[in-house]
């Protein structure tokens, strides 16, 4: 009897009365777990979640933008940054956003690089708290909405990363929410259109000048539309086609942009990319049959799958009296979703928001357990704060952390450029380009980067035929004049294809700097004489170690081949890559001990370091 009243109490918030609660003025306990406890298990998922060292290089272009406004006080309309694009036409996916992490980085000091961090998590935990005050404030829920949120926290912790993108995530949240009070109190306002609606013109607006991602806002503005007229087509109530009137105005707001309509061209020029969505990974599908099949964490997965089950089981049963448009909704986002993986942070907000009317079926059941709801809760939390923890979600390691990520990032390689400006051009890999661009100061200037609006079709076609050995390698460095070489040599080492190890066979290239991330190659020419002179490896090569050992067996080359150890050492900060080295020079002096405590430090920087796992075979 006691679960049926109180499921009568959440309907009446519900149906009748926003704002009602199911709380009464003696329910203290229950009161500090719905607005205390369970809020704080939810910020401290999102700040594991969110709050971890920048290891996303794209981040890093998108700072160069606010950088370049905060220093002339004028929007950056061309490319500045690539040799390979001159004058290009640049539109930022969301210039306004890109201004606030740029400012962010600066107040907080970039040595710390808190600042991006800390706007992240205030914009995340903006977006899922929102969600949670409404629920609890207009639907009377008793706090099982934490549960759906928990799951699609999991499932987008990807995308919770300082760009430009979380700010799509939270004016989804903020629009949905809107859209969903607003149909459950016109219920009750005899015909008037919900005042809330007019805030939805003042909400494009703001998230047109945020990121691009408002145009999937005026999708699902299309999609609620839709629904309004069919329900006036079929019930004539006027009201239904007054609601649509502030919702035409968001149609028009978010031109009010520095780009105007010009800024639906950044999908296009995108699109224009050949193969784009199966070579960048965020573009790609959700799940690529096939190819990569679940090549997103395991835990992305898991959490979709546990959202989409406690959306089915709450709001299935409901299904007659959801309006069209809620169903409409969210199986445009989940499908979005499967097309491209970049969008799963909106989904993951947009389908707790479409069950909230259905959440009191939860509330009934899991009444019956007086502590059913913060013991699911709590252990779910640490569950998922554990996982963060032992780097089981693969979004790093250990606990909450600032600065940058440089097991992810190209630290070391930026810092001997900066110091030791290379010969132009150069040739970078595609991921690392934003991190370069941000960090070297001119004159250089990348081949390319996330960026990929602002180049041609034909440069990312050159692009991917001298990273992907499509075509001679000396075809693309004769077209664009190339004499360094930045280049990801991740899995690089058993792969004679990848440009790392193509490049390190070719007698015309030396090898300057490598550390486990990045390597840099010079071409060797008189211009560029005195440059690798000063530079270049002659005996440690980490895709030919046999050269090494040869050094150190000739009397006249060892000392040098020790030296270059120690340059290694120094110049990577003590990558596992030199410490092999390091490790194969102590043990040809017959050094075990030292040089088992060489490779213990190798397996600690890079516990798949492909010359140490080589160094420990019998």
């Amino acid at each position: 009897m006691a679960a049926r009243s109180k499921g009568k109490v959440a309907r009446a918030a519900r149906d009748q009365q926003p704002g009602a609660s199911n709380f009464g003025p003696h329910r203290a306990v229950e009161g500090f777990l719905v607005y205390v406890f369970y809020p704080a298990l939810l910020f401290t998922v999102l700040f594991f979640l969110s709050f971890r060292s920048i290891s996303d290089p794209d981040v890093w272009f998108h700072m160069a933008f606010g950088r370049a406004f905060l220093q002339t006080g004028a929007i950056p309309r061309a490319d500045m940054f690539a040799f390979t694009a001159p004058g290009g036409e640049w539109i930022s996916s969301g210039w306004a956003s890109s201004v606030l992490l740029e400012w962010s980085f600066k107040f907080f000091g970039e040595d710390s690089g808190s600042g991006p961090l800390i706007l992240t998590l205030l914009v995340i935990a903006g977006a899922y708290l929102a969600i949670y005050y409404v629920a609890v404030t207009s639907f009377g829920n008793r706090g099982t909405v934490l549960f759906p949120l928990l799951a699609a926290a999991v499932m987008a912790q990807a995308r919770f990363n300082p760009r430009p993108d979380v700010w799509s995530q939270f004016f989804m949240a903020v629009l949905v929410l809107t859209l969903v009070t607003a149909e459950y109190s016109n219920r009750r306002s005899r015909g008037l259109v919900p005042l809330r609606l007019w805030t939805i013109p003042v909400v494009m607006a703001f998230w047109a000048n945020l990121h691009a991602g408002f145009a999937a806002g005026l999708i699902a503005l299309m999609l609620v539309v839709a629904g309004y007229g069919l329900d006036w087509w079929r019930t004539r109530e006027k009201v239904r086609l007054k609601m649509i009137l502030p919702l035409g105005v968001a149609g028009l707001t978010w031109v009010l942009n520095p780009y105007g309509i010009r800024i639906f061209a950044l999908a296009a020029k995108i699109k224009a990319m050949p193969g784009f969505d199966f070579q960048v990974f965020e573009w790609m599908p959700f799940y690529m049959p096939g190819k990569s099949g679940l090549n997103l964490p395991l835990a992305t997965y898991v959490g979709a799958l546990v959202l989409a089950g406690l959306a089915l089981i709450v709001a299935w049963p409901e299904r007659r009296r959801v309006p069209s448009w809620h169903w409409a909704v969210m199986a445009f986002f989940v499908i979005f979703t499967l097309m491209q993986r970049r969008q799963m942070g909106l989904a993951a907000v947009v389908v707790p928001v479409i069950v909230l009317p259905c959440l009191d079926s939860l509330d009934r059941l899991l009444a019956r357990w007086r502590f059913a709801i913060p013991a699911i809760g709590l252990a779910g939390s640490v569950v998922i704060c554990g996982l963060q923890y032992r780097g089981v979600l693969e979004q790093g390691t250990g606990w909450p952390s600032n600065g940058r990520n440089c097991m992810s990032l190209p630290c070391a390689a930026t810092d001997f450029l900066r110091d030791n400006p290379p010969p132009a051009n150069v040739f970078n890999t595609y991921g690392i380009g934003g991190y370069l661009l941000y960090n070297i100061p001119p004159p250089f200037k990348v081949f390319i980067d996330g960026r990929l609006d602002v180049y041609t079709p034909q440069v990312w076609r050159d692009y991917l035929d001298a990273d992907e050995d499509r075509k001679p390698l000396d075809e693309v460095i004769r077209k664009y004049g190339l004499k360094t070489f930045i280049v990801d040599i991740n899995d690089s080492y058993d792969l004679p294809v990848h440009i790392a190890n193509r490049l390190s066979r070719r007698p015309d290239m030396r090898l300057l700097f490598f550390d486990d991330r990045t390597a840099i190659f010079v071409a060797e020419l008189p211009e560029t004489a005195t440059y690798t002179g000063q530079f270049a490896f002659k005996y440690l090569n980490p895709w030919n170690p046999d050269q090494f050992v040869k050094a150190l067996d000739n009397k006249q080359t060892q000392a040098a081949a020790l030296a270059e150890v120690t340059r290694a050492l120094q110049s990577s900060f003590g990558s596992a890559n030199a410490n092999s080295f390091a490790a194969l020079a102590l043990l040809h002096a017959g050094e075990q001990d030292k040089a088992a405590a060489h490779v213990e430090a190798a397996l600690a920087r890079d516990p798949n370091c492909y010359l140490a796992r080589q160094l420990l075979k019998p």
